[in-house]
């Protein structure tokens, strides 16, 4: 995804995507959508670019293809396409807030996932 013609957002699949997840996470995750994901998608947002707009599309785009969730590099929440569009919040955050996580961060000296 492309942003002024410039690339943005950078698309990957994992091919084993066990080895990505801590194994308490993995079996949530493989519980939840009663076997092992299909395909994991995922996608790297440029240092040039902000990517907000591109995130929220590309990920709500995806889930109202296939059936799945996201998870942002901030929370181990799995979202839903059902809160994406909602705003829905985890620790008073929404899906990708990365100024919000960071602001944070800074202001508690630096914790953690919620």
């Amino acid at each position: 995804m492309n942003s002024a013609g410039d690339p943005c957002l950078y698309v990957n699949f994992y091919r084993d995507v066990s080895r990505e997840f801590d194994p308490e996470n993995w079996s949530d995750l493989v519980q939840r959508f009663g076997g092992e994901p299909a395909v994991v998608v995922m996608a790297d947002v440029s240092g040039r670019h902000p990517g907000d707009e591109q995130v929220f599309d590309f990920v709500t785009d995806l889930l109202s293809r296939f059936s799945g969730s996201a998870q942002d590099d901030y929370t181990e929440h799995l979202w839903s396409l059902d809160e994406l569009r909602a705003g829905f919040q985890v620790s008073g955050h929404p899906f990708f807030d990365y100024i919000g996580w960071h602001a944070q961060s800074q202001a508690t000296g630096g914790r953690g996932k919620a």
